[in-house]
């Protein structure tokens, strides 16, 4: 594909088809959270996926934008682009931009297609942010304006259909959970076919502590200690740690973690993880873990570690944990005595790993499928940008020559704003041919 400009078409800069306003903090006493003033845009985290949905305010607001201008995040998170629904005061995160020679809805997908130049673009060490000189003078191509609105409808139709796959996708994702849970659910069943009853779990467990009670530090030295984090259904993120400095005489070996324990979670904001338990897999270096976990070491001779795993995960043995979970003051939990109470189908350790492994054989084409997906959604992301490049190339709809020039219209804003001492225009609507 050429890089030439097509028939028509103009080199411009941004400040050429749109007045840019940059955004300016207000005075950090003059914001609120109670709706006083204009709603306070700062930066990405007050962008929505199309317009703002900002929770401040100030009335001290020193740039704004209109209703129908393009915020444009400048820092942090450069390239995010949202269409103002109403007026909004601007922080230093973010720019104004007041489309006067461009369709608004091209100039959006024009940033969103430069994003990634963009935050190349920026400078700084702590936040990356990209400065006026630099968007005032950032190059594009325009196309005559008839060839606009063409090209607008265009990407919105491709967009559609892409989006319609990916709202389609993203069901996918909960049949997987749904999938995985029928294997777990299936291994219960398989093992109670294959049991000559249940016992308690507390038969097959060979010991059950509590972790540490004293506050860790986010920083060395110390013993690496878990987050209670780093620990869910069937997951254990060895890497999610802190540090705990072992006061004088303090013996942590006791605590200390080894390959193959399990790790359940006692306390919890979330009822539906309190009990969560995942094997320790992968340990390196020493690590203990927190007060608000327990560690099982189970009985090798009675029960294979991960086929615990998986059968604590089923809606059946999820149930019987339901039943003992304790609430107070917002936080759920659940006592090592109780967790020994839950009833458990322990077949012989020949049919234990045999069921594992079958549903390991189910887990792996799960997770394949799982790929799949992932795979998918990069593949609509590179398509959505390829159409953006073919618009932005010219080759996206088919040229008129009956279009009036781009730079027919450029002459007359240029001409417009000369004739107004270099004023910025007051309306945020591209000048229409005439």
């Amino acid at each position: 594909m050429s890089d030439s400009l097509p028939a028509g078409w103009a080199n411009v800069t941004l400040a050429e088809v749109a007045e840019l306003n940059m955004g300016q903090s207000p005075d950090g006493l003059m914001t609120n959270t109670e709706a006083f003033g204009l709603p306070l845009i700062g930066g990405a985290s007050d962008l929505g996926s199309t317009t703002p949905k900002s929770g401040r305010w100030t009335t001290d607001p020193k740039k704004t934008c209109e209703a129908g201008d393009l915020i444009l995040c400048i820092r942090a998170t450069i390239g995010k682009v949202n269409r103002a629904d109403q007026k909004y005061a601007l922080g230093r995160g973010v720019a104004g931009l007041r489309p006067v020679a461009i369709e608004q809805k091209l100039l959006s997908r024009f940033l969103e297609h430069q994003a990634e130049q963009l935050t190349a673009a920026g400078t700084g060490s702590t936040f990356v942010q990209i400065d006026k000189q630099t968007l005032t003078a950032w190059p594009l191509k325009l196309p005559p304006q008839s060839e606009q609105r063409r090209i607008v409808d265009r990407i919105e139709t491709l967009f559609a259909h892409t989006q319609t796959a990916r709202d389609e996708l993203q069901k996918v994702p909960r049949l997987i959970e749904r999938y995985k849970q029928a294997v777990f659910d299936r291994i219960f069943t398989s093992a109670i076919e294959r049991s000559e009853g249940a016992v308690e779990f507390g038969q097959v467990i060979s010991s059950l502590r509590n972790g540490l009670s004293r506050k860790p530090s986010d920083v060395e030295p110390g013993t690496p200690i878990l987050r209670i984090s780093s620990v869910r259904a069937r997951s254990v993120n060895l890497k999610d740690h802190r540090f705990y400095r072992a006061e004088k005489g303090e013996n942590l070996k006791t605590y200390l973690l080894e390959e193959g324990d399990l790790l359940a979670i006692r306390f919890n904001g979330n009822p539906s993880l309190v009990a969560a338990i995942g094997i320790v897999r992968g340990l390196t270096n020493e690590l203990v873990y927190p007060d608000k976990l327990m560690r099982l070491r189970l009985n090798p001779e009675r029960i294979v570690s991960e086929f615990a795993e998986m059968i604590l995960a089923s809606d059946m043995v999820r149930k019987q944990l339901s039943e003992h979970i304790k609430s107070a003051a917002g936080q759920h939990g659940i006592s090592g005595g109780d967790l020994r109470k839950i009833m458990l189908p322990v077949p012989t350790l020949k049919d234990q790993r045999e069921l594992v492994e079958i549903a390991r054989r189910n887990l792996t084409k799960i997770e394949t499928l799982t790929e799949r997906c992932r795979e998918l959604e990069k593949l609509y992301e590179r398509l959505d940008q390829s159409i953006l490049t073919k618009a932005f190339r010219g080759e996206l709809v088919p040229h008129d020559p009956s279009d009036e020039p781009a730079e027919r219209l450029l002459e007359r804003i240029r001409a417009e704003r000369a004739a107004s001492g270099g004023a910025q225009r007051r309306r945020g609507r591209a000048v229409r041919a005439a």
